[in-house]
């Protein structure tokens, strides 16, 4: 009487013949096991080894949860840093960014400083800058929850040479992607993720 069976153990041998459902296979199919323990007792094991199997994937489950709830209250209380790592200007190919390229969102001050790569329409006034770096406390922020994450508009309002307009989604692993809209120069895009402040 064979007592347990599965329908691919050749699959598991061939890739691991060690692997525990095989091992455990092997003592309940075998004549000695059989003659000495009493069927409740292999119910009682059988039942063991599933619930074991059954719950060894929870930590990852309740990891993938943590992260999801974590980052959710990140957007939540608008208190989080997006971390630029590669930025995608407007008709020119992926440039990988080296760290320390970011923006800084709270309630009271949207805060950022990245690269620009792309065109302008209009002379800049500070012609020492160039790239995506303001301080502003005058903006509006709004955001709607999806299926996939969040998406969040800030529109920037003091800054006197720039209309920034910035679309950040941001998904529930935290992986984000920001796209910078500015009236005097062409849109860019930045692929990243966010962390807490």
């Amino acid at each position: 009487m064979t007592l347990l069976y599965f329908t691919d153990t050749k699959q598991i041998i061939d890739s691991n013949p060690f692997h525990p459902f095989v091992v455990y296979s092997y003592i309940l199919n075998s004549a000695i096991m059989r003659k000495y323990l009493s069927p409740t007792t292999i119910l009682l094991v059988t039942t063991l080894v599933v619930n074991t199997f059954a719950f060894a994937d929870e930590p990852k489950q309740s990891k993938k949860q943590q992260q999801e709830a974590a980052v959710k209250q990140m957007v939540e209380q608008q208190k989080y840093t997006f971390i630029a790592q590669s930025a995608l200007p407007l008709g020119g190919p992926t440039k990988q960014l080296s760290y320390g390229y970011n923006m800084r969102v709270a309630k009271d001050t949207v805060a950022a400083y990245l690269p620009y790569y792309g065109r302008g329409y209009v002379a800049p006034m500070d012609m020492t800058g160039g790239g995506v770096d303001f301080t502003s406390t005058d903006f509006d922020y709004q955001t709607k929850a999806t299926k996939k994450g969040w998406d969040i508009t800030i529109s920037i309002k003091d800054d006197m040479e720039h209309r920034y307009e910035l679309l950040l989604f941001v998904s529930k692993s935290g992986t984000a992607t920001l796209q910078v809209n500015d009236n005097t120069r062409q849109s860019i895009s930045f692929y990243g993720e966010v962390q807490s402040k």
